[in-house]
């Protein structure tokens, strides 16, 4: 299972030992570390980790606080830049879905509710969740009616009165019952379509989305000779991917047929016209 883990050090070269010791027993994914106090001058290396810092140093040469994000190789990640002078900063890692990791610290002068908001407007937000699985009954109907329960409930939230209530309490039944009665037809009609020629696995799969149980959703990563690949700073890695994907072995045989016979035919361009070629 992964593990991140957050530790204010209050110094970073004195506690090394204590961070390798805490990679030895946990092995965590992540490690956020606040009050690193290190100069940007100062060498900063754990084996098997990648570091990333935030160093504060004042004009006199003196340091306080600071933050550090410590990754696993063995975990692809990408660095995100935070747009803020606040000391802290984020790196999004691949686990079973992509997550954004943040390690921040504030002085004991900031106030705490007005760096957040900072820090959280600084972090680029993009749609990296997974859509919602909706179940094979859900329909128009279904949708339509859980609508106006929700705006049901919210003027009765606001407005506590009896005929609100009441106005509320039968719009819930109506999504209940149009859940139920979408849910029986689907039924009926996903059991009448059972057959000899149905293949055991998609009528289990279909029994489980109807149940909402769908197979884990992972990030696809790049993979060669079986490995998650980490470093694609070598471009042969990326073009043996490309070269796998769009292979010939991967076309089908009606369509290879198809390329062959048609790549035989010899292309005759005739034209009068005298055309410049651009070098």
């Amino acid at each position: 299972m992964a593990c991140v883990v957050s530790w204010n050090c209050r110094g970073f070269r004195t506690k090394v030992c204590h961070i390798k010791g805490l990679i030895f027993e946990v092995n965590p994914v992540c490690i956020a570390l606040q009050e690193t106090c290190l100069k940007p001058v100062d060498i900063a290396k754990i084996k098997r980790y990648s570091l990333l810092r935030k160093d504060n140093e004042n004009e006199s040469g003196r340091v306080s606080g600071g933050v550090a994000l410590m990754v696993s190789h063995d975990t692809p990640s990408s660095v995100i830049t935070l747009r803020t002078n606040l000391q802290a900063v984020a790196v999004r890692v691949t686990l079973s879905i992509l997550v954004t990791v943040c390690t921040l610290y504030f002085p004991p002068s900031t106030n705490v509710n007005d760096g957040s908001r900072q820090i959280n407007a600084s972090i680029p937000k993009s749609g990296l969740g997974f859509p919602k699985n909706r179940k094979p009954w859900w329909n128009k109907h279904c949708t339509d009616t859980n609508r106006n329960q929700i705006k049901t409930w919210n003027v009765f939230r606001r407005h506590p009165a009896s005929a609100n209530q009441i106005a509320f309490q039968r719009a819930k039944g109506i999504a209940r019952w149009a859940r139920r009665e979408s849910e029986r037809e689907y039924w009926i009609k996903f059991v009448s379509n059972i057959n000899s020629t149905v293949k055991t696995k998609d009528m289990w799969d279909n029994v489980g989305r109807a149940c909402g149980i769908y197979p884990e959703k992972r990030v696809s990563c790049l993979r060669k000779n079986g490995q998650e690949v980490r470093n694609i700073s070598e471009m042969d890695v990326l073009a043996e991917a490309f070269a796998s994907i769009f292979s010939a072995s991967n076309y089908t045989e009606p369509f290879l047929t198809h390329k062959n016979r048609t790549e035989r035919i010899k292309l005759r361009f005739q034209t009068t016209k005298h055309l410049t070629i651009l070098t």
